[in-house]
């Protein structure tokens, strides 16, 4: 019989926003200002020094920030 997969992972809620933005170290900078957000782990960045993935905590939840690229154009 297969394993079954967890639809919602240990440690996060049934909904985690996924923010893509223009200038995603200025969301984080914010966060972490405005909600006292911390790093869930170690933020990752693309080659040309702009945010790649981050997940940071706010409370009990978690909120995963990226910059836009091609693939992924910033919300509006």
């Amino acid at each position: 019989m297969a394993a079954k997969v967890k639809p919602i992972p240990d440690g996060y809620h049934t909904v985690t926003p996924y923010l893509v933005a223009d200038d995603a170290k200025a969301v984080v900078a914010f966060m972490q200002q405005a909600f006292g957000a911390t790093f869930d782990h170690e933020p990752v960045d693309r080659p040309d020094g702009k945010l790649m993935h981050a997940a940071l905590r706010v409370g009990t939840s978690r909120v995963m920030v990226a910059n836009a690229s091609d693939r992924a154009p910033a919300m509006k």
